[in-house]
């Protein structure tokens, strides 16, 4: 055997050992990377869901407004007629404890507050429980024979589509505020009709949310065409990018 063979060997898988030490290293530290980059504090995001959902007599709506598999809100149409007369109502009905923004009084209970665009939702808002399940949204009642009456309880009669619903619901036990984009219509002979376009949550706890805008501070809601219908979700990859890929989860969640 050759003299020094022993000591190149040696030397050798030395240097081969480093090698791998050092890729492991750099392997570590990527993954470290990506894993800190998850691991970072909740930034305040408003996460907006385009929807087109109309609430009938056969389809009420239920919504699960974070995505974590628990309905929050339910929407139901509810009417009935006889002989001459015509009733139908739009409700809202919280499912987990939650509230909306409204008032209290009422001939069929509570009603909830038709927002405009930019309004204020959190703490210290005007919030109200359900009464029997229910927080109403409009009633009609039409009466036809020989003279025809009708009337319209509530305070969403034909204000057009830009209009929100407030609520707060829970996550984990904690408050979360958010709003619902609903288009309400009053027609005689037919009576109420809605329909959801959008809905969006704050997911800071205790965090005001401003009806139908973004976390940018720009309007949400653009146009409810056919692309705006499908919910765009970040994914892990995006995370892992730390700042660039959240702004860039940012842009698609939210245009």
């Amino acid at each position: 055997m050759p003299r020094g063979w022993h000591n190149r060997s040696a030397k050798q898988a030395v240097e081969n050992i480093g090698q791998y030490l050092n890729l492991y290293s750099a392997a570590a530290m990527a993954a470290g990377v990506s894993m800190l980059a998850l691991a970072q504090p909740a930034q305040s995001e408003v996460i907006v869901t385009k929807k087109n959902l109309p609430i009938t007599a056969y389809t009420p709506v239920t919504l699960d407004l974070n995505q974590d598999g628990i309905a929050d809100f339910k929407f139901v149409w509810s009417g009935s007629n006889y002989d001459h007369s015509v009733k139908n109502s739009l409700n809202v009905e919280p499912l987990t404890g939650g509230q909306a923004v409204g008032t209290a009084g009422g001939s069929y209970g509570p009603y909830a507050s038709a927002l405009a665009n930019g309004a204020n939702i959190g703490p210290g808002g005007h919030f109200i429980a359900a009464r029997n399940g229910k927080i109403l949204l409009e009633h009609f009642y039409s009466f036809q024979s020989g003279i025809h009456s009708s009337k319209a309880q509530g305070k969403w009669d034909n204000l057009g589509p830009n209009r929100f619903l407030g609520v707060k619901f829970k996550i984990g036990g904690a408050t979360h505020y958010g709003w619902v984009r609903i288009t309400v219509s009053v027609t005689p002979y037919r009576g109420v009709a809605g329909t959801i376009t959008a809905y969006a949550y704050e997911t800071i706890a205790n965090k005001k949310i401003e009806a139908g805008v973004s976390s940018d501070g720009a309007a949400a809601i653009q146009s409810n065409k056919k692309e705006d219908l499908e919910v765009n979700r970040g994914s892990l990859g995006m995370l892992a990018m730390g700042a660039d890929g959240l702004d860039l989860w940012r842009r698609e969640n939210v245009r």
